[in-house]
């Protein structure tokens, strides 16, 4: 008995593993142009710096080798951005996750992307004070896939109201409500409920009851794990998960997660 569940668990952690490389191999194009383009600007000006020490133009040079750190920095942040794809979760006592921090991670590991498919981020102020009881690193995994699914549907529902103009031939009708998640926060007395909303493609109620079971997927390419993974995360630490559609079109998704009690 002990070792199928030493079997199950190891199988659990390799699902894990999988679904959050998936999200990874998903968003690899927009990766690849954020550290693109730096690298390309750090080649421009090393050779420029090269040509302007012949020059003995050291002046430059300098001004030139400070922008170059500078963008090394750059791809040193987004690449320590995307371990939180990568990194093993230690089980400890007790977790400490800063939900503004968390949320900051996550959007930023996404933000080439919703920028490149116009995408309005609705985010309102998070307080550094709010400290909820979950493992950081799971956390942003979470909010990472949410996001995610919500800029899929979006692009899903931007090329199906595309087709519907193109086959209905309307060429002056009422442009759509732009494309945008919001994510919003509310404290209870002992939780924090976060709420990650999306105008997207949304999903019939026959789909939405097992949204949640593993390897369901709308997508294609999809493993069908994401979610599933995502409410085990939550369930693992006393929280809850649900989703339902937004009128007129979208998605809500709601997390409760209890807030961390640092005197317990």
């Amino acid at each position: 008995y002990q070792a199928s569940q030493l079997k199950l668990k190891q199988t659990e952690q390799e699902l894990t593993q999988t679904a959050k490389l998936a999200v990874l191999g998903e968003l690899s194009a927009s990766i690849n142009h954020e550290i693109n383009q730096p690298l390309a600007a750090l080649r421009t000006y090393s050779e420029n710096s090269l040509k302007l020490l012949e020059m003995e133009r050291t002046d430059l040079v300098k001004s030139n080798l400070e922008k170059m750190i500078g963008l090394n920095n750059t791809i040193t942040d987004i690449i320590a951005r995307l371990k939180v794809f990568t990194r093993k979760v230690t089980k400890q006592e007790h977790h400490v996750a800063n939900l503004h921090q968390a949320v900051n991670n996550a959007t930023s590991i996404l933000s080439a992307l919703m920028i490149k498919q116009g995408i309005t981020l609705r985010l309102g102020t998070v307080p550094d004070e709010i400290n909820i009881a979950i493992h950081p690193t799971e956390l942003e995994q979470v909010l990472v896939n949410l996001i995610h699914n919500a800029t899929q549907a979006l692009q899903q529902h931007v090329l199906e109201q595309k087709i519907l103009q193109e086959q209905q031939n309307l060429e002056n009708v009422d442009q759509q409500a732009s494309p945008q998640i919001g994510i919003e926060w509310q404290l209870h007395h002992n939780s924090c409920q976060l709420i990650i909303w999306d105008n997207g493609i949304g999903m019939p109620d026959d789909k939405l009851e097992q949204l949640f079971n593993p390897f369901f997927t709308t997508k294609p390419e999809g493993l069908g794990l994401g979610l599933s993974i995502s409410k085990r995360i939550i369930e693992a630490y006393h929280g809850t998960i649900s989703a339902n559609r937004l009128e007129p079109s979208g998605m809500v998704f709601s997390l409760n997660i209890p807030l961390y009690n640092d005197k317990g």
